[in-house]
């Protein structure tokens, strides 16, 4: 585990800054929410237990995460991706990046109540912040990341933080597997055509209470009726922590949900638990021409893998 600890000389001050009211807010009632184990407060998403979280985002179904983005959608609260739309991905916005999907499970302030705890994701910083939902009037210290405050807890996106936050110690699954869990990277091209830019990237992204490898396609510019660009991919492999290899497969081609939009994402995996290696492999193909006469361009390929046999 890394929890973050504060220092001495912090919490010498901490009668200063910290917030006093303590007022336990009232617990939530099977009534309030829906039939996936979510609602709103207005402010954020909140899920009723850490299971109905992870049943919408342990390797969900295109139905099933539909059905939880159109959900989602019914609700007051903005979400981070209303706010922070992705207009470019480059090398100077991935470290931040977060993947379409988780995006839009939390809100506008990066938080999301999970169960009995609030957590904010930094992840410019690589950390998050988690605050019992029982604190909830102190919101706004999560929020502006005030570590003064003793209800605070401080965690890195490299922890499995869903298995921590009891009394900061190991969940027993943690402790029963031992294997290393692979980090984050990501690595990405580029494909000039005419007057736009279309660019790809293999990426293994993780938040703490999150994580996600996926292909990400991102163009400046719709393609017309004689221009197509797909992801290709080659050897897609992962294994997750304690768990049995996925793949490999390969694509010569994805198009879903269409050819001609701004972005494609092609998921591999997302899950609440860490992945031990992968190997992601992908480049841009791009067709000019009708259906059945075409000219084929292809971009380099973005690669990236841990503990793999790739």
């Amino acid at each position: 585990m890394k929890l973050i600890s504060k220092t001495a000389l912090l919490l010498v001050f901490l009668s200063f800054f910290s917030c006093s009211n303590e007022e336990e807010v009232n617990p939530l009632t099977n009534d309030d929410f829906n039939s996936l184990g979510m609602r709103s407060d207005g402010k954020l998403l909140i899920f009723k237990s850490i299971e109905d979280y992870e049943k919408v985002v342990n390797n969900p179904s295109e139905a099933l995460q539909n059905e939880v983005l159109n959900e989602i959608t019914k609700m007051p609260h903005l979400t981070y991706a209303e706010v922070n739309p992705i207009v470019a991905l480059d090398i100077n916005t991935i470290d931040t990046y977060i993947s379409p999907y988780f995006s839009k499970l939390i809100n506008k302030d990066n938080c999301i109540q999970i169960g009995s705890h609030i957590f904010r994701i930094n992840k410019q910083n690589g950390t998050v912040l988690v605050l019992e939902a029982k604190y909830a009037n102190e919101y706004q210290d999560l929020v502006q990341e005030n570590i003064l405050n003793s209800h605070i807890q401080i965690y890195s996106t490299d922890d499995d933080i869903l298995g921590l936050i009891v009394n900061g110690k190991e969940s027993i699954t943690n402790k029963i597997c031992r294997e290393d869990a692979a980090g984050g990277r990501s690595q990405g091209v580029g494909l000039q055509i005419g007057g736009r830019l279309v660019t790809l990237y293999s990426i293994y992204e993780k938040s703490g209470i999150y994580c996600s490898a996926h292909y990400y396609m991102y163009s400046n510019a719709t393609f017309s009726s004689t221009e197509r660009a797909y992801i290709q991919t080659e050897n897609t492999w992962t294994k997750a922590k304690c768990g049995n290899p996925s793949g490999p497969s390969s694509l010569p081609w994805y198009s879903s949900p269409g050819h001609t939009g701004y972005e494609k994402i092609l998921p591999v995996y997302k899950s609440t638990k860490r992945l031990n290696g992968y190997h992601l492999k992908s480049r841009i193909r791009f067709e000019l021409g009708s259906t059945s006469s075409y000219t084929t361009s292809f971009s380099t390929w973005a690669e990236i893998e841990a503990n793999s046999p790739y």
